[in-house]
């Protein structure tokens, strides 16, 4: 995937409002999360980097690459200005879906730690020698019957 482009404010995932204040918002998983107004574009890309940080991006999609952590992000980046119910409402909401990702995400690390998949080879290689055992020694494909004997008998009805 193409790296996203800057916004007109020099930073990703920040736009300016007709206010003057600016939003900070990142996708994920084709989710808009909302992250919140702030009063500057730097503290607007540093909520972003926060959640980039949390959504595991790779460090050139962030805003200030030479962050090292999510701990020094989240040091460096501010809480956002609160201007409404409703958007008190969206941060807290992006802020869930955040967490619910992070949630997921570790619980899928340790699935897959739990849960190893076997190899293809020594997968494929098990089930032809049962075949072939069964058949004699000769693989034979096995069709699929579409009726049971008793409808096939009957003439299918």
């Amino acid at each position: 995937m193409a790296p996203r482009r800057r916004s007109n404010t020099g930073f990703t995932g920040v736009r300016q409002r007709a206010a003057g204040h600016f939003a900070a918002e990142i996708t994920a998983g084709g989710v808009r999360v909302w992250l919140g107004t702030f009063y500057t574009k730097e503290a607007a890309a540093r909520a972003y980097d926060v959640a980039a940080w949390r959504f595991g991006r790779p460090r050139h999609e962030l805003n200030f690459p030479e962050v090292r952590s999510l701990t020094e992000a989240q040091s460096l980046s501010t809480e956002p200005q609160l201007r409404s119910q409703g958007e008190a409402r969206r941060y807290m909401s992006g802020q869930r879906r955040i967490d619910t990702t992070d949630a997921d995400e570790q619980f899928m690390a340790q699935w897959r730690r739990d849960h190893p998949e076997p190899s293809r080879q020594s997968a494929h290689s098990g089930t032809s020698s049962i075949r072939e055992r069964e058949e004699g020694g000769k693989l034979k494909p096995r069709l699929k019957q579409s009726m049971p004997k008793e409808r096939r008998r009957h003439g299918g009805g």
